[in-house]
């Protein structure tokens, strides 16, 4: 998957986005099975993101994959970053950058 070509979301805009490919930032707050885990999204979401690779409950990462329904995601690949992240700074950076007054800034 090619980043570039993928938009940075939140919760609050999957349904917006099935079937589309997508990223989203958040922290992992439980493992439901072996590869299936649930990510806190910057806005506070849940999001259930199944073919995820266990991850240490807490780890910031960015998530990449396909809106198969609401609330999930079929992930295709994953970033760590590092602990110390800041949700609310993300979530404001991306409602700046799906704001259409600021995309030709962005």
């Amino acid at each position: 998957m090619v980043m570039q070509h993928c938009p940075r979301i939140s919760s609050t805009a999957f349904q917006e986005y099935t079937g589309r490919q997508v990223r989203i930032m958040g922290r992992v707050t439980a493992s439901v099975s072996e590869n299936e885990m649930t990510v806190e999204s910057c806005d506070g979401g849940i999001v259930r993101c199944c073919n995820m690779p266990l991850q240490e409950k807490g780890t910031f990462m960015e998530v990449y994959g396909t809106v198969v329904g609401p609330g999930t995601l079929q992930v295709s690949s994953i970033y760590e970053l590092s602990k110390n992240q800041d949700m609310d700074l993300w979530k404001n950076c991306i409602n700046i950058q799906a704001n259409p007054k600021f995309r030709d800034w962005i």
